[in-house]
């Protein structure tokens, strides 16, 4: 990989993380979610429409050697992306747990309290 073609992933990467992770301590994280899924969605009908210019193009952008590398970085960058994603929504997914359970010990000392 050429400096140019690393710097270029260093960009990529460090531009997904930073989205994640700025839309995903707000509530968007199913727009992000879209978000991801359109892209790679966009980027796989080109590479199918395309296939020949579409690995040429990839391969100088990020500078390998082999176009199947190109695609392995591709694929680390989304799946990476993805799983912080499904990270948080179990995150979320757990404090809502937490407030419910709170709120059911709530009500039933408050019944206890009232008996």
């Amino acid at each position: 990989m050429t400096i140019l073609g690393k710097f270029f992933f260093a960009i990529t990467v460090i531009f997904v993380y930073l989205i994640t992770y700025v839309l995903g301590r707000t509530n968007s994280v199913r727009a992000l979610q879209k978000l991801i899924i359109i892209s790679f969605g966009i980027v796989i009908t080109i590479a199918i429409i395309f296939p020949d210019s579409f690995l040429v193009y990839m391969r100088l952008i990020l500078g390998v050697e082999n176009p199947t590398d190109g695609i392995l970085y591709i694929f680390i960058v989304f799946s990476t992306a993805l799983f912080m994603l499904i990270f948080r929504k179990f995150e979320e997914m757990e404090n809502k747990i937490t407030r419910i359970v709170q709120n059911i010990s709530l009500i039933k000392q408050n019944e206890d309290d009232n008996n």
